[in-house]
């Protein structure tokens, strides 16, 4: 069906594929993939994010586009989690939701960091709305980062610690603990 679609709309037409990445038939016609990360006890475990930073690498390797994608959350877990849980999103004010989603940037943007490639972007918000978060002011977002000087190293072969290098900033993630630092240079 995918490779249907992508005859129907051309070749100048970018067909992407939300969460397919790792569906070879889907790879092999798309475009670009989405990593909507809307569950974090499925789509955001440290095994998953693994996985994640590997298809990331493939997807460059093939020349095709990558959108990584986290929204900050006020319980733990992302909005579309406590929906399909029967619970109602937490209530924030817009500043409030603002507030929380500057606290928790370093962490997501870390983990996007980590698998970072060549046409791979970041996408970060709360909901699906302009007002939701993207045009909101992140200081980080205008720090030069620079150019990766490798890819992720992983500190211990069965430990889920994980850093890379960029000319302009060290990361360092934990996915066991859920921590993680950038170091602007």
């Amino acid at each position: 069906m995918m490779a249907q679609l992508k005859a129907k709309i051309g070749p100048d037409k970018i067909l992407l594929a939300n969460n397919g990445a790792h569906i070879e038939p889907v790879f092999a016609v798309s475009d670009a993939f989405m990593f909507e990360h809307y569950k974090r006890s499925s789509t955001h475990t440290k095994e998953k994010l693994l996985q994640d930073w590997q298809l990331m690498e493939k997807i460059a390797d093939a020349g095709k586009l990558c959108i990584y994608r986290f929204g900050a959350s006020a319980d733990g877990s992302l909005p579309l989690e406590a929906i399909e849980e029967g619970q109602e999103r937490p209530r924030l004010t817009h500043e409030e939701y603002v507030e929380l989603s500057k606290k928790q940037l370093e962490l997501y943007l870390a983990l996007y960091l980590i698998g970072a490639q060549p046409y791979s972007y970041f996408q970060w918000n709360w909901t699906w709305t302009l007002m939701g978060g993207p045009l909101e002011h992140y200081p980080e977002f205008h720090k030069p980062l620079g150019q990766p000087l490798g890819k992720y190293t992983r500190v211990h072969l069965q430990g889920w610690e994980f850093t890379r290098e960029f000319e302009h900033a060290s990361v360092w993630v934990d996915t066991d603990k859920w921590v993680a630092k950038i170091e602007w240079k």
